[in-house]
């Protein structure tokens, strides 16, 4: 059982007024309860609900159908305590719910001492017309390149070709997803998730503009959600997505200033997220583990020096990628081994760990049922996007500036730590281009680098580490400088694509020979699927949560304000 019901907060804020975003449009709001017996808090060393308790609940009593969305096993209980408040003391309260919360198992079965888990989900459609009523900037492909020479857009890669040769004859649009955590600011532990999602067909300079946002949801934290509850929270999105792929009309405004009515099919075809936030949502196992790598079903090695898994690559390494047939196989291995397990625990057999090791290696990682697989267009492999931004520049490249730069490795061979200032002078001599958003600082401060400053030290201030670092670092750090510079081209070359695979490939087989095994961790590993997101999506830079990151922080304090009803 979910309990929804219109969020009495939006409502005001609406009345009230906001500048920016879809949180403050017509579309209506739902605040969904998870049905884990969470339904409310109860202190236990008060014996029950005390006033304070019920106030909170009565809101929801006295609005009529949300009272009998949450349960008529409740509707006669908390009716009752509800009308003789007034005319009893709250500790008589107390021991009265107590006893009959022990006599009621029914009651029983709503109520936990944990905290009530919610969230808000949006109505996507509304939005969907509010965005095509105004934008001047959709572009409709109806029709699949012969061969495609060129990649400058999600709309050119092969999996949006293969989508139009699915499609012929229908107008259809195609979304991006991100889910991540944000905090209100710095000093705060609270972490809020919002779902975000952008049309692929809107003009790539106007797709990330706020007035083009769609909000799917907004998980209010205080912490962020299990793989559990974010199956539930993406449920309700998901079922909005599943409408919109049988078609709708929609009212669409065109440059040339007219209009019309078309039926539009809707589909969810990628998901780039940093990877805490991706492993969520694609119900595998943390990126840190064995099997944590959401593209392939590599086999992490445990490095008790680093105590961490490690992922070197070896030539000819054939690696299983991750598809939507490979994860239906795994998932019923996943259930057969729940079954199994469920035996083993009745019969009291001993050697219960090592059955569920042995269950561990059969999966591959996989962690229960992943929501978006049951969408027409979504791969729960190839449809997650590889990351610029968490991958690559907050990800790889810091890791290789901290093991050169920081006293901690000062005594490898690869350290150049000892050169700071000659570095420091080279890179005020480094002419960046005149779009650059950040220059990066002192490199003595690298380890307080946003992801611009890392991304304009990569691309155009690599120069001063050649004659700095040995010439075989230098040159492998040349591999992964061309990897961003192909990759995050305006214009990709399709033919360039061979070539960027070897890179990719050579890249992750020399760095355990440079840095040893115990640094090449997940996010190592990750570069060597950067060529096949590119073929498949096309350009990096159109779907790096790089811009879903600037989103966040124009509207975090609007989402913050939603979430705790601050007007």
């Amino acid at each position: 059982m979910i309990a929804s019901h219109s969020d009495e907060r939006k409502n005001d804020y609406d009345e009230k007024g906001s500048s920016n975003d879809h949180l403050a449009s017509s579309t209506s709001a739902q605040i969904s309860t998870v049905p884990l017996r969470e339904v409310f808090r109860i202190q236990q060393h008060q014996g029950g609900l005390d006033a304070a308790n019920l106030d909170s609940v009565s809101p929801m009593l006295d609005d009529g159908s949300p009272h009998e969305a949450i349960s008529p096993i409740l509707d006669d209980d908390f009716a009752q305590v509800s009308d003789d408040r007034s005319s009893s003391s709250s500790e008589d309260d107390c021991d009265e719910i107590d006893e009959q919360m022990r006599n009621d198992e029914d009651l029983l079965d709503y109520f936990s001492l944990a905290p009530p888990v919610y969230f808000f989900t949006f109505d996507l459609a509304s939005q969907l017309q509010q965005i095509l009523d105004c934008s001047t900037d959709l572009c409709l492909v109806n029709h699949a390149k012969n061969r495609p020479t060129t990649l400058q857009d999600i709309v050119d890669g092969e999996f949006y070709q293969r989508l139009l040769i699915a499609e012929r004859g229908n107008n259809f649009l195609t979304l991006t997803m991100n889910v991540d955590g944000v905090s209100p600011n710095r000093s705060s532990s609270l972490s809020i998730w919002p779902v975000f999602l952008v049309i692929n067909e809107i003009e790539k300079g106007k797709r990330f503009a706020l007035e083009n946002l769609i909000v799917g949801g907004i998980w209010p934290g205080p912490s962020k959600p299990s793989r559990e509850h974010m199956f539930v929270f993406l449920t309700d999105i998901v079922e909005q997505l599943k409408v919109l792929e049988r078609g709708q009309v929609f009212h669409v405004h065109s440059s040339c200033g007219s209009s019309r009515r078309i039926s539009l099919k809707v589909f969810l075809t990628s998901c780039c997220c940093d990877k805490p936030a991706q492993c969520l949502v694609q119900r595998i196992a943390e990126p840190i583990a064995k099997f944590g790598c959401g593209a392939c079903e590599i086999h992490g090695i445990y490095n008790y020096e680093g105590r961490c898994n490690t992922f070197p690559m070896t030539e000819g390494d054939r690696l299983r990628k991750r598809d939507n047939k490979r994860y239906d196989e795994l998932l019923l291995v996943y259930e057969s081994n729940a079954k199994e397990l469920a035996a083993f625990i009745e019969r009291g057999t001993r050697g219960r760990n090592k059955l569920m090791n042995k269950h561990k290696l059969s999966v591959k990682g996989i962690q229960g049922p992943c929501v978006l697989r049951s969408l027409a267009y979504f791969d729960v492999g190839s449809s997650f996007l590889v990351d610029s931004l968490h991958n690559v520049y907050l990800g790889v490249f810091r890791r290789l500036l901290n093991m050169w730069l920081s006293t901690a490795y000062q005594d490898q061979q690869w350290s150049i730590h000892g050169q700071l200032d000659k570095l420091d002078m080279m890179l005020t001599n480094v002419h960046f281009p005149s779009t650059t958003t950040r220059l990066p600082r002192s490199l003595a401060k690298f380890n307080k680098y946003k992801g611009n400053e890392f991304r304009s030290l990569l691309l155009f201030g690599y120069s001063i580490f050649n004659g700095v670092l040995g010439s075989q670092y230098y040159s492998h750090f040349l591999i992964l400088v061309l990897i961003m510079h192909i990759s995050e081209s305006r214009t990709i070359q399709t033919d360039w694509m061979d070539n960027l695979r070897h890179l990719c490939t050579q890249f992750v087989l020399i760095f355990p020979r440079l840095y040893t095994v115990r640094h090449n961790v997940q996010v190592v590993h990750s570069i060597a699927h950067i060529h096949e997101t590119v073929k498949s999506f096309g350009p990096l830079s159109n779907y790096s949560t790089f811009n879903f990151e600037s989103l966040l922080g124009r509207k975090k304090l609007d989402i913050y304000r939603f979430t705790n009803g601050r007007h």
